[in-house]
Order: C-alpha cells, then sequence, then structure tokens
C-alpha cells in the first residue's frame, strides 16, 4: 500500500468508526495492511505514540520528527485533544522566542 492509498484508507476507517474506536478497526484483520502501512510510514515516531499523532503525521504529510523551532534539536509535543505538535520543546525554549515576547508586551 503506499502513501496515497493509505490516506484514503484512514478517511475512510475515520468516516465508518468513531474518533475513539479507530485504534478498534485498525486491529481488526480486514485492515491489517492498513495497520502496517501506517506504522512503516510513521516508523520516524517513537514506539510509544498514539494512533492519533500517527494520523495526524500520515494526513498532514510529516516525514520525520517534529522539532523545536528554537533548539532544532527536541523533539516538541503531540496534543491528542487538539491534534496538533507544540512549537517548543520546553518552557526554556518558549522563553527564548521573540513571538512569545512579542505577544506578552504588546
Amino acid at each position: 500500500m503506499d502513501l496515497k492509498e493509505l490516506k484514503i484508507e484512514l478517511l475512510k476507517i475515520s468516516k465508518k468508526y468513531k474518533k475513539n474506536y479507530i485504534w478498534t478497526a485498525l486491529n481488526r484483520l480486514e485492515y491489517l495492511e492498513v495497520k502496517e502501512s501506517l506504522f512503516s510510514f510513521t516508523s520516524f515516531l517513537w514506539n510509544n505514540v498514539s494512533i492519533s499523532e500517527r494520523i495526524y503525521c500520515i494526513l498532514n504529510n510529516i516525514k520525520s520528527l517534529n522539532l523545536c523551532i528554537i533548539c532544532n534539536k527536541n523533539k516538541t509535543r503531540f496534543y491528542n485533544n487538539i491534534k496538533w505538535y507544540w512549537l517548543y520543546c520546553w518552557k526554556k525554549c518558549l522563553g527564548k522566542s521573540n513571538l512569545v515576547f512579542l505577544i506578552i508586551n504588546n
């Protein structure tokens, strides 16, 4: 299964099942190839990340770890509730951000 096919299948599954049950759906035998492809295309992620994060990466064409925009070394956090990556790795880098400085001082 190529990346385009995987995206299509993930969208079909997400429409068929409630968001909270996608993992359950992917454990079904009929979706074994989809699950294997999902893990294969997101192998750059750590093993303990959520299925939501893996699906987010596929649907948003993310092909490498999302790194902090300040230090460019540390992986940023993924927020499952709102489905996006934080821009900074930690408060130390957040404090160094000119963007945050401008927002606070205006």
